[in-house]
């Protein structure tokens, strides 16, 4: 390709691009100087009921009996949820756990693997099809200047 056709590329993309900063700061300053609305009030809770607690809300002393009920709250099992050393996904006991680890095993490292083996191959591509022992030695290219 001649000099002066990749000049003029040059110049045409240097034009779009200053021309493009020059339109997002314009509109920058408008949306800037645009008047907001006001913010809308907040609205203020209701006052406390019985117990400290309000309309609608568990007693704090009925809080405190549910929080400490086995229906609330579990104690850790054994090796359930703990690091246990190996390098993959722990086992998952929850339906989100599993869900989670379906998508990581299923749909996810697939994913992974297929663009990893597409990028080495086409390094490997490059590294034979460029190859400096197979170029042939012809003469440099000179330009025209």
């Amino acid at each position: 390709m001649p000099i002066g056709d990749m000049m003029r590329i040059l110049k045409t993309f240097l034009l779009v691009a200053s021309l493009s900063a020059a339109s997002i700061a314009g509109v920058t300053a408008a949306v800037a100087q645009a008047e907001l609305p006001p913010a809308p009030e907040a609205e203020l809770a209701p006052a406390p009921g019985e117990n400290g607690a309000a309309a609608g809300e568990v007693p704090l002393a009925e809080a405190a009996e549910i929080a400490g009920s086995s229906e609330f709250y579990s104690e850790p099992v054994e090796a359930v949820g703990q690091p246990d050393g190996r390098m993959w996904l722990q086992d998952q006991y929850t339906e989100v756990g599993q869900r989670a680890a379906n998508f990581h095993d299923y749909l996810l490292m697939p994913i992974i693997t297929v663009i990893s083996l597409l990028v080495l191959a086409l390094l490997l591509w490059i590294v034979v099809r460029y190859n400096g022992d197979r170029q042939d030695h012809r003469q440099p290219m000179v330009l025209d200047l």
